[in-house]
């Protein structure tokens, strides 16, 4: 439905011709039609699984006023489950990878960065044990109950946190044992409810307790299980219970350089924060760097950020010979191993730099050095905090529409970005898709301007569909927000997201409803979904539909029509289609209903554009088409069109446009009784003007001579 909150709508409307006060205009130029293939907004709730086939009938309700529960919330409770099974050891995994190091320097960087004060963070790992029989039996530890987040307790926390790894793997034992932890607080009991587990895990479940075992407990208390696979042994069943529970899901890659193990901590860790405390994730990134080879990174701060800004650096390899580090801000000075703003930490081999002051506005270079005789795999993380407490800062969000993907369902990837309520326009967003089986990224490019898979133009969520998929498994995206051309602007006409109304005091267009940011640059990790029943073999999307068709222009004496749109894909909104079909008829309905018996426009009718040659997605097409002289008389021209790719397969139909022949000169004898017609008015028309002349001259001239002969009373 399509602003819904108008006082003046007290219903909503429906087909039933038997009622015209709620008829839907099936033609009306709305949002309704153009999402909702032209259906009234009864015939959509009708036709939603909620209410098909007779489900959630009519209930009488006395009242339709909203209840409200008042709660203070409470600090946030949060059990990090860790897998310390010897598969996290390098010795004993297939890329020889150190999962446990990794895990370690994660965990590390969560409770000192992300964690807050105030907050109860605990420590509990798992693992199996062997017995006689070859049989494992899980285990679990606590490493650490249940504290209080401070400066001082950050640093008993890193102390607590596992050193060596060895077993089996038992995720449910894991659960069982953080539930307990949840259970007490301050060495009170405390009911669980509300808490939050972070379970990491890198294979399958190989000992009792199993999930399945722990999952009624873990719901029934309400409590947020997110999970973060690591390898593609990660326990897919893990996911199930972070998807049950409202978590988030995550895969860390040890095939390739990741920070994704950073990167979850984060986004999790922002979940229920405030945003004015919580800091900034500028820039997260990752290497592999041969011996003595440098690598440079750029980072942005922009003006309203750059308290207790923060460069971090970890790596593997040996601890004694830790990674060279430089920062250069804008200014040119120069942070290293010699300035006080250095810190290196041998145990988890981790270097960082801290400014200070509050960081200067602009780009900041970091030269990165791997002086060891080994490649080293590094990690990277630049964090910050807002200047002005009192303010919104600028943030960022990405997520999947969907957590499982069975094609032909179809997957988007959202990003969110704003300052407070506030969208952010224009700026570059791009996504970053790990893919299974493949070493590099994929790139996706999203967008704001109300095209295939966005559904609105300049409400700050980007979107794009997602469809280069390689095989099942699981797909994994972070995305960069940047303004690198100093377009992007914060539009305070609308609050970001579709469906809000706008302020009409504000044209969106001028400057006083929108301001530049300037330079800056944030980060998100969309977490992860996991692709089933895929063939690579088939063709599974088809062209995107066209939902911008209009007409441009309408040369009425030539009998021309110019036609816009932006062309589809060959995979819904990525690639090139590769022809068109355009339709034209003088009945909408049948237009709609009956596509394919109305006219073809013809090659021989299209004066400008090719319906053999789409433009790449995304581009703007225009065709100039002749329409023959009807012979029915109608003055009203539909249009609507297809468009297929290289095997045929064909969009959904495209919205429906319209051009009026309505003063078309289709009869000479017509035109010359409209002259005639015109010069009679005319003359009439002038005639009055004259007469009421002359009366006002006359008029004139009796008054002019009456005083003339008026004699004054002292001459009586």
């Amino acid at each position: 439905m399509y602003k819904q909150y108008l006082s003046q709508i007290d219903g909503f409307c429906d087909n039933d011709k038997s009622n015209p006060t709620y008829l839907h205009n099936r033609q009306a130029p709305n949002q309704q039609n153009k999402k909702c293939k032209s259906k009234s907004i009864w015939e959509v709730m009708r036709e939603h699984r909620d209410f098909a086939n007779g489900a959630n009938g009519h209930r009488e309700r006395s009242s339709t006023v909203p209840e409200f529960i008042l709660v203070r919330g409470k600090p946030q409770r949060t059990v990090l489950v860790l897998d310390v099974s010897a598969s996290m050891l390098p010795i004993l995994n297939e890329e020889q990878s150190d999962r446990l190091l990794k895990l370690r320097q994660a965990c590390r960087h969560y409770i000192l960065e992300v964690a807050r004060d105030g907050d109860y963070v605990g420590i509990v790992v798992f693992n199996g044990t062997y017995g006689p029989t070859d049989e494992a039996l899980g285990t679990a530890y606590v490493l650490s109950e249940l504290v209080k987040i401070s400066e001082e307790t950050r640093i008993r926390l890193i102390k607590s946190l596992p050193t060596d790894a060895n077993g089996a793997t038992s995720i449910g034992k894991g659960i069982q044992l953080g539930l307990d932890v949840l259970s007490t607080v301050d060495g009170k009991p405390a009911a669980p409810d509300g808490g939050n587990m972070i379970v990491v895990s890198d294979g399958e479940e190989n000992a009792p307790p199993l999930l399945n075992d722990v999952t009624f407990n873990i719901t029934d208390y309400h409590i947020t299980v997110d999970s973060i696979a690591i390898s593609k042994d990660g326990s897919e069943n893990l996911e199930q219970l972070a998807e049950k529970t409202g978590g988030s899901m995550f895969y860390y890659r040890t095939d390739i350089a990741s920070n994704v193990l950073n990167e979850a901590f984060f986004e999790i860790g922002k979940r229920g924060a405030s945003e004015r405390d919580f800091p900034i994730q500028l820039y997260s990134d990752c290497d592999m760097l041969e011996s003595g080879e440098l690598t440079i990174k750029t980072v942005i701060v922009d003006y309203t950020v750059g308290v207790n800004t923060k460069f971090s650096v970890a790596f593997d390899g040996d601890p004694e010979k830790p990674v060279q580090m430089t920062v250069v801000d804008p200014q040119g000075k120069t942070y290293n191993i010699s300035s006080v703003e250095w810190e290196s930490d041998f145990m988890f081999q981790s270097v960082s730099i801290t400014l200070q002051n509050t960081a200067m506005a602009g780009e900041y270079q970091i030269f990165i050095k791997n002086i060891q005789e080994d490649m080293v795999n590094i990690t990277m993380i630049v964090t910050t905090q807002q200047i002005d407490k009192d303010a919104r800062p600028l943030t960022a969000s990405a997520f999947w529409l969907h957590n499982e993907v069975k094609p032909p369902e179809k997957q988007i990837l959202f990003t969110s970005v704003s300052k407070g309520y506030f969208p952010v326009l224009k700026a570059d967003v791009i996504g970053y898709i790990d893919r299974p089986n493949t070493v590099e990224p994929y790139t996706l490019l999203l967008l704001d301007d109300g095209i295939g898979a966005d559904d609105t133009k300049d409400d700050g969520i980007y979107s794009a569909y997602f469809t280069t998929f390689t095989e099942e498994g699981r797909y994994n995206a972070k995305v960069i927000i940047q303004n690198m051309d100093n377009v992007t602007v914060i539009s305070t006409a609308m609050p970001i997201g579709s469906g809000a109304p706008s302020d009409n005091s504000i044209d969106v267009n001028t400057e006083s409803a929108n301001t530049k940011t300037g330079a800056f640059q944030r980060f998100a990790n969309g977490g992860l979904f996991n692709l089933r029943e895929f063939s690579a073999a088939e063709n599974i999307y088809p062209p995107g539909e066209v939902t911008d068709l209009r007409v441009s222009h309408v040369d009425r004496e030539s009998r021309l029509v110019s036609l816009e749109w932006t062309a589809p894909g060959s995979d819904l909104d990525q690639g090139q289609a590769s022809r068109y079909e355009i339709y034209r008829g003088e009945d909408f309905d049948a237009m709609i209903e009956d596509t394919i018996s109305q006219i073809r426009i013809i090659e021989e009718e299209v004066v400008v554009g090719n319906l053999s040659t789409p433009l790449l997605a995304r581009s703007k097409e225009r065709f100039v088409i002749r329409i023959p002289a009807s012979n029915q008389g109608k003055q009203t021209v539909w249009f609507a069109l297809w468009a297929f790719d290289s095997i045929n397969a064909r969009s959904e139909l495209s919205n429906v446009a319209s051009a009026t022949f309505k003063h078309f000169k289709t009869d000479e004898a017509e035109d010359d009784k409209w002259l005639k017609e015109l010069h009679v008015k005319l003359l009439i028309a002038g005639a009055v003007v004259i007469v009421i002349v002359v009366i006002a001259l006359i008029t004139y001239y009796f008054c002019h001579q009456r005083k003339k002969y008026i004699v004054p009373p002292e001459n009586v």
